[in-house]
């Protein structure tokens, strides 16, 4: 699996629907998911502030 900054949003989505669909009913795979994707988009791409960002 390519690393989490590499992924397009189709390459993700795939990705969640595929673990989804073998695994629909595992509660602790889905919020373990839900927090590494939270991690990976503060460290690493997803929520750094516009040049410019008003505070």
């Amino acid at each position: 699996m390519k690393p989490l900054n590499t992924m397009t949003a189709e390459e993700l989505a795939a990705a969640l629907d595929a673990l989804n669909a073998r695994f629909p009913q595992d509660e602790a795979l889905r919020l373990a998911l839900h927090r590494e994707m939270q991690r990976a988009a503060q460290e690493e791409w997803m929520f750094e502030e516009a040049e410019g960002a008003a505070h």
